[in-house]
């Protein structure tokens, strides 16, 4: 008899083991980590130009949803060096871009996508630039890496991508 219980609550403890299993393979599954591959960053491009109010630097790119999902409430930050902060009047703060619902796979024709809807997100943020002396070159040195979080409903993801700061206006040129 002592033999059948023992058996008995192997079977038990291993049923628990493999439940234990599933259910942290299936959390994992979810697209709420920071692993998550739902989106990517093309084109990115970091330039230093004129504008408006002066010396800015302008950090664009697409981010798209690589995924098979139509993913909601899609958010996408601009994350900057905290370096730059003594360059940016405002600050180096993360700022977002306004949010969209509805982003299609990238793969998605384009008569598929509703007119509330999108494949991607155009990112546009463009930060005033002060200081003094030789400062747009530390500005170079600082902003070559463009850093983004994208967060949706069920998830989250940091793109990061290595860039040439572009100077189209000759700004560097002294």
């Amino acid at each position: 008899m002592r033999q059948t219980e023992m058996q008995a609550s192997t079977r038990q403890h291993t049923r628990l083991a493999l439940v234990g299993v599933a259910l942290a393979t299936l959390a994992g599954c979810t697209g709420a980590d920071d692993d998550a591959h739902a989106f990517e960053l093309t084109d990115p491009t970091v330039a230093i130009v004129t504008s408006d109010g002066g010396t800015a630097l302008r950090i664009s790119g697409t981010v798209t949803n690589v995924s098979d999902e139509v993913l909601d409430d899609v958010a996408v930050a601009v994350v900057l060096d905290e370096g730059l902060d003594a360059y940016i009047p405002a600050g180096a703060a993360t700022l977002p871009v306004d949010g969209v619902d509805k982003i299609y796979p990238a793969d998605t024709p384009s008569a598929d996508v509703p007119s509330d809807g999108a494949r991607g997100i155009e990112v546009e943020d463009m930060r005033h630039l002060d200081g003094s002396g030789d400062y747009l070159a530390e500005v170079v040195d600082l902003a070559g890496e463009v850093v983004l979080k994208v967060t949706w409903d069920g998830g989250e993801q940091t793109l990061t991508a290595t860039t040439e700061v572009l100077d189209p206006d000759g700004l560097l040129a002294g």
